[in-house]
């Protein structure tokens, strides 16, 4: 047994506890120096981040702006296009936003909005994350291939070349079941939404499905009726289109085309003529006009021709399906140059009405 009274015993056991001691408030002390450090730092990157994020989240848009970021653009193309709008210090902002959040150059090819009042860390969060705006693309009666291909290209990332191109691609069109000679039926007069980087394909298809959903079980029942397939209805509704701006004569002068088609009369169409020559400036076709070789020249081929003359406008058509019976077989412009036309269904009194109209071209000297 240890005699707890021995006091060198104490003494050695005293030495034993104080080494002990002394490294617990070493390291206490060294422990307190590392919070103050790390609390330093803390209150540092508060104090960095504040500085660097806080005006990120002021300044917001003076005016509501649609960016457009080209495909592989870098920080600096981004910067130039917002700056354009917004200024520097606010397009300054919004690429350091960019950084933060890490912008992939090839995945934020788009169309951004940036609202009023937006600050620059969210639309650098909005171009961050791809979040695209829509645009819209208006069609309203382009005539041609070339005239369609511009408007797109006027709204969309497209070129004009690579538009027109894919419509009269087959082996993309034939996707769609149409060909070059009848795409332009799709491209019903509306306005449609579509990302800014649809691609040519993309327009085609969702043309061709909104020209499905239009197409509906009435519409076809009513196409049926007149023994038309819903591609005729809008061959003719385009002439029409063409004939006459009145909106109250429009299902009579595609009622009067029909006559035509069911009598195995030419349509005798001015409108196709001047399609044929591609020129929509002639007020006053010529018998040498009718005369022009083409398959869209309905003076010389029987029937519809391949395909429209102009993007197909929905009322048209509902107006021709839409139309009464009637025996008109024939029209002339009115002369008083009001838009409207004189229909008859023999042609005697065609004749009689065709003699004024020439007669009122001539006294105004018009020739061509």
């Amino acid at each position: 047994m240890t005699d707890s009274s021995n006091p060198k015993e104490h003494l050695q056991a005293d030495n034993m506890v104080s080494p002990t001691n002394e490294t617990g408030h070493h390291h206490h002390r060294l422990g307190k120096k590392v919070r103050r450090g790390f609390l330093i730092l803390a209150a540092g990157l508060v104090v960095v981040a504040a500085v660097i994020i806080y005006p990120l989240m002021l300044g917001g848009a003076t005016k509501e702006v649609l960016i457009r970021v080209p495909k592989n653009a870098t920080y600096e193309i981004v910067h130039d296009s917002v700056e354009k709008y917004l200024g520097k210090t606010y397009a300054d902002h919004v690429v350091l936003s960019l950084k933060i959040f890490g912008m992939e150059e090839k995945d934020r090819h788009g169309a951004y909005l940036i609202e009023k009042g937006m600050s620059p860390l969210k639309a650098g969060r909005r171009i961050s994350r791809g979040g695209q705006t829509g645009v819209t693309l208006t069609i309203n009666g382009q005539r041609t291939k070339e005239d369609l291909a511009r408007k797109i290209a006027s709204v969309l990332d497209i070129s004009e070349e690579e538009m027109l191109k894919a419509l009269n691609d087959p082996s993309i069109l034939s996707d769609q079941e149409t060909d070059p000679n009848k795409v332009i039926t799709f491209f019903l007069n509306n306005s449609y939404e579509f990302y800014w980087t649809a691609t040519p394909k993309d327009v085609i298809s969702k043309m061709h499905e909104e020209y499905g959903n239009f197409w509906n079980n009435d519409r076809l029942m009513k196409a049926e009726a007149l023994r038309l397939s819903p591609r005729s209805v809008c061959i003719i509704a385009s002439i029409t289109d063409e004939e006459t701006n009145d909106p109250s004569e429009k299902g009579r002068v595609g009622r009067l085309y029909i006559n035509r088609i069911n009598t195995g009369m030419p349509l005798q169409a001015d409108p196709t003529v001047r399609y044929a020559l591609n020129d929509f400036t002639i007020k006053r076709i010529s018998l040498e006009d009718t005369k022009t070789p083409s398959p869209y020249n309905t003076y010389l081929v029987k029937g519809l021709p391949p395909g429209p003359i102009r993007t197909p406008d929905p009322a048209t058509i509902d107006a021709i399906l839409n139309s009464s019976a009637s025996d008109d077989l024939y029209m002339c412009a009115d002369t008083s140059f009001n838009g409207r036309h004189f229909f008859s269904s023999d042609y005697d009194t065609h004749k009689r009405y065709a003699a004024m109209y020439r007669e009122a071209l001539n006294r105004r000297n018009i020739h061509r």
